[in-house]
């Protein structure tokens, strides 16, 4: 907690309107694999995935910036393997990360560069200096630049931050920057920013203006502190005091990132203090400031706690995130878990260097690893990207746990945990080419044949043992285009607009929309989505239904006119 030194057939058949069935059968007595694309017997299972019923709209997968220090085995090689480890993490799917920022950096002394020289041991700095801020001077509305020292930060950025941001912006994706302030409350010189809203405001404004003066970007959400219950005094009423005071102040300075809170270790503990920072900020400052409601996993663990965070999630139309549990028994289940009963929009597993690892029994060429916890979780990051919707997806058999997804540019993409091997029946997946890839405790990532499919086919597949298979589309669905879809994805795009019901949509709550992402599309079902800046728009061919979902909330334009409940509820007129 806190610091730390650390097979496949295409075939026939017909499916419901808006819905994806995934059939699986279940490995009955000791069959053996014989091999990618051989089915099993075995009782069959269904799961249907429901692209009418949508959830939240997932963020990024993070990871903590950490990649070595001093003073251990890995850092006289780090020049020489941090390359491969950044590839390593974005090609696992990481996409976001928490840039953690010390109190400490407030001092006229650069202790972080004396631990770096040798002149002091690292580990004080972690554990003394870096927690021990001296004022700048005594008003806050006045930033003194000798009394900061951004070397730390600085670092960080340098050889982690801009890195990963190159890799994933040469994808054409964006890096979320989420800096988290770790405090623990233990300063040596009895000045805590937290104390003051205003202290703590300036000292945001000094990082988000060093920051942007030096690298031109600024962070996308302040997490306000790490594990607050770790942290003498910053209880909820001061976390709420904090962001309002640093809302105003970097908001009349021409920043305006969102907030992620509380981040407690407990995770019982995350609803009590969100609701005192609400009770500071109000609703509606809640719903318009606010990413996340974070949490930690290392006590006060249970489905209520988690259905807590989960309703106050859908209740003023935030996030969810899980951000850290750095324990072996952080498994893909806790995520799956997290996804589907706390409806998750963010989550972390661990930090870079741990996600992945490093071999340096030779110094002169260290080698890169994945992780055994990450193969699995790579099933998950890697093919959800940001932006994507999570929608319905229910099993017959719980030996066979889904979670579904619908990215930005329409490709489907299906995760199911198998408690065991059995075999696969797809339908209902728009038209296109589909991959399937699985990973067990003997077999990583192992690529099964491509299905084409068209119109109502179905796909067959299989995973020989327990864990996690994906399928996911390799194209984007065009019905109607005589052209090929890997073709139309590719080429040049036509200007991404509203149309028709999106349009008057839009043009009703524009600040809830956003801006059009892509060109609408339609399902197979003659259903049409179209991705924004700010979550989905959706049309239902059946009933004549427009709506915009940020994967917690909905707004229906209906015969009163545009009205918001939750993805859950319905309207008395609505369809059910």
């Amino acid at each position: 907690m806190g610091l730390r030194t650390p097979k496949m057939s295409v075939g026939g058949g017909a499916v419901a309107q808006g819905t994806v069935l995934i059939a699986v059968a279940a490995i009955v007595g000791n069959l053996l694999f014989s091999g990618a694309g051989v089915p099993y017997a075995g009782q069959a299972a269904t799961i249907t995935v429901n692209s009418g019923a949508t959830y939240q709209t997932v963020n990024g997968w993070e990871a903590t910036d950490y990649i070595g220090e001093p003073d251990t085995r890995e850092w006289p090689a780090l020049p020489k393997y941090r390359d491969a480890l950044m590839d390593q993490a974005v090609d696992v799917g990481i996409n976001r990360l928490r840039l953690e920022v010390y109190p400490g950096i407030e001092n006229k002394v650069d202790h972080f560069t004396k631990a770096l020289n040798g002149q002091i041991n690292f580990v004080d700095w972690v554990h003394n200096y870096g927690r021990s801020p001296v004022n700048d001077d005594s008003d806050p509305d006045h930033i003194n630049w000798a009394g900061f020292q951004f070397s730390s930060l600085d670092w960080k950025i340098d050889n982690i931050v801009v890195p990963m941001k190159q890799r994933l912006e040469a994808r054409g994706e964006h890096l979320f920057i989420n800096l988290c302030f770790v405090s623990f409350g233990t300063s040596n010189t009895g000045f805590y920013q937290y104390n003051s809203p205003r202290e703590y405001a300036e000292f945001m404004l000094a990082t988000f203006r060093h920051m942007q003066s030096k690298y031109g970007f600024v962070p996308d959400t302040i997490e306000v502190e790490l594990e607050p219950e770790n942290t003498s005094g910053f209880d909820g009423t001061k976390m709420g005091n904090a962001i309002k005071a640093t809302i105003s102040l970097l908001e009349a300075n021409g920043f305006s990132p969102k907030y992620v809170v509380p981040s407690t270790t407990n995770m019982s503990n995350a609803p009590i203090y969100f609701d005192a920072i609400k009770a500071v900020l109000g609703d509606a400052m809640v719903r318009q400031y606010v990413q996340e409601i974070s949490y930690h996993r290392y006590s006060g663990v249970s489905d209520s706690a988690l259905q807590s965070i989960a309703s106050r999630s859908v209740q003023y139309g935030i996030g969810a995130s899980m951000l850290e549990w750095w324990d072996q028994n952080n498994t893909y289940q806790t995520l799956h878990q997290d996804l589907t009963t706390g409806r998750n929009t963010a989550w972390q597993q661990g930090t870079i260097l741990g996600i992945c690892g490093v071999d340096v029994t030779d110094p002169n060429n260290p080698v890169v690893t994945t992780s055994s916890a990450t193969k699995f979780f790579r099933q998950y990051f890697k093919f959800v990207r940001e932006g994507a919707a999570r929608i319905d997806a229910a099993t017959t058999n719980s030996n066979f746990d889904p979670v579904a997804f619908i990215n930005r540019d329409g490709r489907y993409v299906v995760v199911v945990k198998a408690a065991s091997g059995g075999s696969f029946s797809v339908q209902g997946l728009p038209a296109g080419t589909y991959g399937v890839k699985y990973t067990t405790s003997s077999q990583f990532d192992v690529d099964l044949p491509d299905a084409e499919l068209s119109g109502e086919q179905t796909l067959d597949s299989s995973i020989p043992s327990a864990g996690v298979v994906t399928i996911y589309g390799k194209t984007v669905p065009l019905p109607g285009s005589e052209r090929s879809p890997s073709i139309a994805a590719e080429g040049a795009a036509s200007p991404k607009e509203f149309h028709l019901g999106f349009r008057a949509l839009a043009e009703e709550v524009p600040w809830l929309v956003g801006e059009p992402l892509e060109n609408e599309h339609y399902t197979v079902n003659g259903d049409c989505l179209q991705q924004t800046s700010k979550g989905l728009m959706v049309w239902r061919k059946a009933d004549n239904w427009t709506a915009f979902t940020d994967g917690s909330r909905t707004w229906v334009n209906g015969p009163l006119g545009v009205q918001e409940r939750g993805n859950d509820d319905r309207f008395d007129w609505e369809s059910r």
